[in-house]
């Protein structure tokens, strides 16, 4: 080789998404006492620099391979352009839960384009064998390619044993938690149904704990239910093991708390939470709902239409008829109408339709953002609280597309072109007040012989979340929890002073062997 060899020993490769070692060209190294942990691939060793140019050359001995997507690896799937020349010997290791595997590439075998396919006898131009796996205990043995190696069993003392020497303290207790990279804290309605539960790193030992999914109606309520239970056993080397639990209409529950407990030669470092969301629903006026008043008579409308106090429900108001939505005629594809409306004969088309909802604003402060979204054919003006200005002139081609203003009923739309998607309009939330506000829409054909009309649309609302601190019980503990991600917890025993708690995160059960204690939120 025309390069020097690289040793790497003694160390700890863990959670590289795509490869711990990832060799190519003419590059030498040796890996020597190393552990590969939860890593897409521990050691590869891919192209080369030339057909005939040696490398890379890669020596594994004495390393752990455990719960890794590919252990060890020959070769790439790159294709044509590539030239593999490389040598891979690994001996005296561990390869546990993890594959071991040939890549060859549709330059070399043509028929078997990226596919796992076994070189044995056969060596590179410098004579050395390809990939040469002997003398090594495998999860996953291939006697027929590679018999020299002997069947991992944990339940062999001599086997489960020789984890101990790369544990970081061997024989120890490890972490034992419900691994997920969402939040630790969601909503119950996205209570998934299955978690996988990670041990912190491999044992020596066998590592068992129970598990309970209790359900809270009432997250300030004593009554619980322990809606599913069960137990879990890792394998000395096994890290990864599954709860699959459903709950029907978890969105229902204030609190789903799937928690791990009686440990084992492990100690519990995580459980998940589920809490239903204390802010408001988003839709602060709901797609494909009812509670809407229109208009269908061929005229303006009364100047007032657009007030919150114009009477569109008395028995005077005769021409303003109840709505649900999606209201219109014709055929729209995906839509089944709530109100079906008459739209005049197809040869003279009522212009414009004039609808009308009410709203409660509960907690205006609490409102960050405010979104329109509508659906519409042909064309439409959306005003908010008889807002000199619309929230939306929506018309084709969107957004530019606007109908002519001041509109009249008479005013005709652009024709519509997209009338599949729901358009949005950012609206200023200082447009809302606090209590009861009005939606009014107006909707305007672009033809007196258009074929068909329609309008849906929804209010959707997003809000800061609340700071408050909250105090439930699950499984038998006071927890306390927060919704608002960016707090501070600070505790105290006497009021004296306030202490910030460290990696505090919500949510957080008490420990109860302290007497007294105190806590309050800081941002």
């Amino acid at each position: 080789a025309d390069v020097t060899p690289f040793l790497s020993q003694g160390n700890w490769y863990e959670g590289t998404f795509h490869e711990g070692n990832s060799l190519s060209g003419t590059r030498n190294v040796t890996f020597s006492g190393c552990v590969f942990l939860n890593c897409g691939q521990g050691v590869e060793a891919g192209y080369s620099a030339s057909g005939t140019g040696d490398g890379p050359n890669a020596l594994v001995d004495g390393c752990l391979f455990v719960s890794n997507m590919v252990g060890v690896r020959w070769g790439d799937n790159y294709g044509s352009g590539y030239s593999y020349n490389a040598a891979m010997e690994v001996r005296n290791s561990l390869i546990l839960n993890s594959f071991y595997h040939d890549a060859f590439s549709g330059q070399w075998h043509p028929t078997q384009a990226n596919a796992w396919i076994y070189q044995t006898t056969a060596k590179n131009s410098f004579g050395r064998p390809y990939f040469n796996v002997h003398d090594n205990l495998l999860s996953q043995p291939e006697s027929l390619h590679h018999p020299a190696n002997s069947a991992w069993n944990p339940a062999n003392p001599a086997h489960s044993n020789s984890l101990a020497a790369f544990m970081p303290v061997p024989g120890s207790a490890v972490g034992v938690a419900i691994s997920s990279y969402a939040p630790a804290q969601r909503d119950t309605a996205e209570y998934p149904g299955a978690f996988t539960v990670r041990l912190s790193t491999f044992s020596s030992q066998p590592v068992s704990v129970n598990w309970s999914l209790v359900g809270k109606l009432d997250p300030f309520g004593e009554a619980q239910s322990v809606l599913a239970r069960g137990a879990l056993s890792f394998a000395p080397g096994e890290t990864l093991r599954a709860i699959t639990a459903p709950v029907a209409d978890a969105g229902n529950y204030g609190l789903i708390h799937v928690a791990l407990t009686d440990a084992i030669n492990a100690e519990v470092t995580g459980d998940a939470w589920f809490l239903k969301s204390p802010t408001p629903s988003p839709n602060v006026v709901a797609r494909a709902a009812g509670g809407w008043r229109y208009r269908e008579t061929r005229s303006d409308p009364p100047a007032a239409w657009k007030q919150l106090a114009f009477d569109d429900s008395s028995a005077a108001a005769t021409e303003w008829l109840a709505c649900t939505l999606p209201a219109g005629f014709g055929t729209f594809s995906g839509v089944s109408f709530g109100t079906t409306v008459n739209g005049g004969p197809a040869t003279d088309r009522t212009k414009t339709l004039y609808f009308r909802r009410k709203f409660q604003v509960a907690n205006l402060s609490a409102i960050e953002s405010l979104t329109l979204r509508i659906r519409r054919d042909d064309g439409a003006i959306v005003w908010l609280n008889n807002n000199a200005v619309p929230i939306a002139n929506s018309a084709d081609p969107h957004p530019t597309g606007t109908i002519p203003m001041p509109a009249t009923y008479a005013t005709l739309a652009p024709t519509a072109a997209d009338i599949t998607s729901y358009h949005s309009f950012s609206v200023p939330v200082a447009k809302l007040v606090s209590g009861e506000n009005i939606l009014a829409i107006e909707v305007h054909q672009a033809s007196i012989t258009s074929s068909d009309l329609l309008l849906d649309c929804e209010l959707i609302a997003s809000y800061a979340a609340p700071f408050e601190l909250h105090l439930t019980r699950a499984g038998g503990r006071p927890v306390l929890y927060w919704p608002e991600e960016n707090a501070t917890l600070e505790e105290t025993t006497d009021f004296g002073a306030w202490t910030p708690i460290p990696g505090a995160r919500s949510p957080l059960p008490l420990d109860l062997s302290v007497p007294k204690q105190f806590f309050r939120l800081r941002k």
